[in-house]
């Protein structure tokens, strides 16, 4: 496989970002389980960075496999919102991230957006706010209840100033919880694929989603099994991720909208 790393100016944050991208390309020895050519934006998790899938994962591999490519990009830890004091992260993965990625590279039209632990909760936010860009959103042990977030660890108490200012308050835009009940009644709800160990620290916040979704009536899955918050157990479930968006990327015909392809 090839993968490229790099930088750019983002006119957003007004500094440089890192980017990466893996290309499901060669070699020829490895067959491909699915041709049809896909794009997923990948969203790294708390005091991680763009590289952690590349470094703690077979995530080049499975892009071969089920012929993804994978877009990643630094975050900080900004839980990807448009900051107090700091960058405008929502912003910049959603519209100025994409913009810039299909300027430089031919990637595939059919698109997905996922994520893990923090990531888990910005790839939900990100494709809740831009559903245009996006046909799923696959969650891998996100932190979706950013209320409950804030009671669990005390620790993250400075990001969390500096992402929603003093006092702390989380605003609407910041909110999966309304997001997801926003998308219902716009008639936006893009098909969401979670899942979470029961071992995780953030397994209640994701059932209390996961009851949320579907008392609204939003298009969802969501799966839980033996694991903790490690990478080991997301890079167990990501091929079976992979498996599905393959499947909803099947599912999608000519002139209907990707949300319509999970009943």
């Amino acid at each position: 496989m090839s993968v490229f790393t790099g930088e750019f100016t983002s006119d957003t944050l007004r500094r440089n970002v890192v980017t990466r991208v893996i290309f499901p390309d060669s070699p020829y020895d490895l067959p491909q389980l699915n041709l049809v050519p896909k794009t997923m934006y990948l969203l790294h998790g708390y005091s991680g960075s763009s590289g952690d899938w590349l470094r703690f994962t077979r995530i080049e591999y499975f892009a071969r496999l089920y012929n993804f490519t994978v877009v990643m990009a630094d975050a900080g830890n900004s839980f990807y919102s448009n900051m107090a004091y700091g960058g405008d992260y929502l912003r910049f993965f959603g519209e100025e991230l994409p913009r810039e990625m299909n300027r430089r590279f031919r990637l595939p039209e059919t698109t997905f957006i996922c994520g893990q632990s923090m990531g888990g909760h910005g790839c939900v936010k990100v494709g809740l706010t831009y559903p245009q860009n996006y046909q799923a959103i696959g969650c891998l042990s996100g932190g979706v209840d950013m209320r409950g977030n804030l009671a669990l660890n005390k620790a993250m108490r400075k990001d969390m100033l500096a992402i929603f200012g003093d006092p702390i308050c989380v605003p609407p835009e910041d909110d999966c919880f309304f997001l997801a009940e926003k998308a219902v009644k716009e008639g936006t709800a893009l098909p969401m694929i979670l899942y979470c160990g029961t071992e995780d620290f953030l397994y209640e916040g994701n059932c209390r989603f996961h009851e949320h979704l579907t008392k609204i009536g939003y298009p969802h899955e969501y799966h839980t099994g033996p694991g903790a918050h490690l990478w080991s157990y997301w890079e167990s479930v990501m091929p079976e991720l992979m498996e599905k968006l393959c499947a909803l990327s099947r599912c999608r015909m000519p002139g209907k909208p990707p949300r319509e392809a999970m009943p």
